[in-house]
């Protein structure tokens, strides 16, 4: 018989090795005599030590310490009774075995471990991951070898397991084998709510590497008015740590399959790329009688789809590249299917969350494609673009989207030797290029000298002067003729600007007796500014674009501008410290209109009184008796427990006034819009969320879309319900919380 203290290199950390909670297995030693001189300590009722063969027999209140513990992640290791076979490194534990780190506890009423071959048998095991709250129980549970497992007639939940209740859920399975960089092949299989089993499988491989979580999707079901009944099927892929591919094959049974699919990749933080696309045989056409929107186009198209994507790329020494695909098979696609998984509403919330931009609006039926790449030096950039224009519905006469192949700016500002003068300048070459009407070459050039003006201490002047030079080329292509222009003819422009701006800035700070703010800081600003740009001596030139519409301005431009900034009090608060608010009138006199020569009054007003509320208003306020043509607000509050709210209302009189907001009398239709928000957490595990956009001017609720989100520690399903004039969709989602972490995959690069 030996000492009570003994020490050993039993690795019994090899039993939970086996899902990982324990780290990797030690190399089993060369020699028994080795393992007198282990790393082990091992306490118990009694220690046996026999000679032939050479084994350890420890029983009553077994208990296995490392020598040197880790006291970050310690271990300890219990049972009735521990047999160790010396010389064939086999260990034969039996009787309430329990394995326990920091967070992960494995229990077995019986183990067998062969330290050489890193493999061993499990009976009646149990494990708890506290980290990823993952449990996993197998009547028999294999280590077929370093990084392999097996596991007979088992389950698997991350919900809380009581004794002698079901879990909310579990995934049962006859058979599961595990490698920890492949996959999980799981026989035989069920999953089940509360004990109740809803659907079986008898063949199911789930990704299983711990380099990277990957993902599992689980389906969307829906239900249309115009499809019918829907199901997808999301499968993740992941192709290596910094790529993933997601594919998602469906069935409306109204309209026919489809399928979804999307590619991530990332290369640094600044460089990156996805890709969607969304694929519909749709076996429905518009007719005469059922006309999506009722616009009087009849869509055709039964191969239907979306393609997107973007790309940010950083080459470094401030070189950038961006790309942005939007192509799209007819006008119906984006607005029929927004809702969903691989809906409209979703990639483009994904794409501005990833790349800081959407995509255009879904009714517009040109589809912006571009790539641009830039070059920034301190005081000059340089950019180049290739922009092309899809049509998602063919135009019915001339001309069609202009396209531009290429477009270079050059621009900059630079100071004029010591002369206090700076030069300022913007330059552009494009090549517009379109299938039928008016293209050609355009380069313009628009150099300025600016400089401040000291007329007194306390004023702010400025003053700038510069001229304007545009020529073109011009193309014309198809069989419209063009009267004012013939192939290849020259036109230029030339012209002159001349600026002064002046204002005075007045400004005090003052300390509130109580309050959210320690100080208050309150700036008043006068500001008035002249503008004046020469006719250009031409009275037809092609109108390509906004260069082109540079019409001759004399005007005055004056205004009074508020400012109001605050420090809290406490530097954790609820208030802001930064900008309180502002608010700006303004108005503009045009020497040049014999007839309403002021402008509307033009009002802004900005409030962020808190961190949770955020609130802004503008309108133009007629001197011509016309009430009010235009008016804007929009407002968000929030606070810490995921409560938020947003609205947004908008209204112009005439389509085409904007700012400075002159006198416009005009036939354009009006436009008018409400878009509201809101997300609210009803219970711990009960949260809604509602969107609508109504349009007034068409008098119809044009979207409208209601969330509700039940999720438990353990799972969450998610009915939501979608309405346009055109149809009303139902979905349901569910989703396994934490069951994709807990066996090393669940989406998200």
């Amino acid at each position: 018989m030996i000492s009570r203290r003994k020490r050993f290199l039993l690795s019994l950390a090899l039993g939970a090795g086996l899902f990982g909670a324990l780290g990797a297995v030690p190399p089993a030693p060369a020699e028994a005599d080795d393992l007198l001189a282990g790393a082990w300590q091992i306490t118990a009722d009694r220690l046996t030590h026999f000679r032939n063969p050479e084994r350890v027999v420890a029983e009553g209140a077994v208990t296995l310490l490392p020598a040197e513990a880790d006291p970050t992640s310690p271990l300890t290791i219990r049972a009735d009774r521990v047999e160790y076979l010396v010389g064939e490194g086999l260990v034969h534990a039996v009787g309430n075995l329990e394995m326990r780190s920091d967070s992960d506890t494995v229990t077995a009423s019986e183990a067998r471990l062969d330290l050489g071959r890193q493999t061993g048998v499990f009976t009646n095991a149990a494990v708890f991951q506290a980290e990823k709250n993952f449990h996993l129980y197998g009547s028999t549970v294999e280590k077929t070898g370093p990084l392999s497992y097996r596991l007979l007639d088992g389950w698997l939940t991350t919900c809380p397991v009581e004794p002698g209740e079901d879990p909310a859920w579990s995934l049962h399975t006859g058979e599961t084998s595990l490698t920890r960089e492949g996959y999980a092949v799981l026989r035989d299989s069920s999953f089940r709510v509360s004990g109740l089993p809803i659907f079986y499988t008898p063949f199911l491989v789930l990704p299983a590497k711990t380099t990277r979580q990957s993902g599992l999707l689980f389906p969307e079901f829906s239900q249309s008015e115009r499809s019918g009944i829907g199901l997808t099927t999301p499968f993740f892929v992941n192709l290596s740590p910094s790529t993933d591919i997601t594919l998602a094959p469906g069935f409306l049974s109204e309209r026919g399959p489809s399928l979804g699919l999307e590619l991530r990749y990332v290369m640094a933080e600044h460089s990156l790329g996805t890709f969607q696309a969304s694929f519909l045989r749709d076996s429905h056409s518009d007719s005469a009688t059922d006309d999506y929107r009722d616009d009087g186009v009849l869509r055709s198209e039964q191969d239907r789809y979306w393609l997107r994507g973007k790309i940010d790329h950083d080459f470094g020494f401030d070189l950038v590249a961006r790309l942005d695909l939007d192509l799209v098979s007819d006008h119906d696609f984006l607005r029929e299917f927004s809702s969903g998984i691989t809906g409209y509403n979703k990639s483009r919330s994904d794409f501005e969350n990833t790349f800081s931009r959407g995509f255009q609006e879904a009714h517009l039926t040109e589809r912006e494609n571009s790539l641009q790449v830039s070059k920034s030096w301190s005081r000059m950039n340089l950019s180049a673009e290739f922009l092309a224009v899809d049509e998602a519905l063919e135009p019915a006469g001339v001309p069609t989207p202009l396209m531009a192949l290429p477009r270079t700016l050059f621009g900059g500002r630079l100071p004029v030797a010591d002369s206090g003068l700076d030069l300022l300048w913007d330059s552009e070459y494009v090549y517009y290029w379109r299938e039928k009407g008016l293209g050609g070459h355009r380069l313009d050039l628009h150099p300025r000298l600016a400089a401040p003006l000291a007329l007194f201490p306390q004023l702010e002047a400025s003053a700038t002067l510069g001229g304007r030079y545009t020529t073109y080329q011009i193309e014309s292509r198809g069989d419209e003729p063009f009267a004012l222009w013939t192939q290849n003819d020259f036109q230029d422009r030339a012209l002159w600007e001349a600026g002064l701006d002046l204002a005075l800035p007045l400004a005090r700070s003052f300390s509130p007796s109580d309050g959210p703010y320690r100080t208050l800081t309150h700036l008043l600003r006068p500001e008035v500014g002249f503008v004046h740009i020469s006719e250009s001596g031409e009275e037809e030139l092609p109108q390509f674009d906004n260069t082109d519409l540079v019409d001759e301005r004399n005007w005055l431009r004056y205004g009074i501008h508020n400012y109001l900034r605050g420090q809290a009090t406490q530097q954790e608060s609820p208030w802001a410290s930064g900008a309180i608010g502002s608010f700006k009138l303004d108005q503009v006199f045009d020497f040049d209109r014999g007839d309403k020569p002021f402008s509307d009054l033009h009002l802004e007003l900005a409030l962020t009184p808190g961190q949770h509320l955020r609130l802004a208003s503008e309108a133009a306020l007629s001197i011509h008796g016309e009430g009010v043509p235009f008016y804007a607000f929009s407002g968000a509050v929030s606070d810490d427990q995921q409560n938020e709210a947003s609205l947004g209302y908008r209204y112009k009189r005439h389509a085409g006034l904007e700012e400075p907001f002159f006198y416009l009398d005009d036939n354009t239709p009006e436009s008018h819009e409400l878009q509201a928000a809101a997300r609210a957490r009803l219970t711990d595990t009960m949260s809604a969320a509602a969107r609508l956009t109504h349009s007034f001017s068409l008098d119809e609720l044009q979207d409208s879309t209601l969330e509700l989100t039940y999720q438990p520690a353990c799972w969450a399903v998610t009915l939501s319900a979608s309405m346009t004039p055109d149809d009303t969709r139902l979905g349901l989602m569910f989703s396994l919380s934490g069951l994709a972490s807990a066996l090393g995959f669940g989406g998200g690069l």
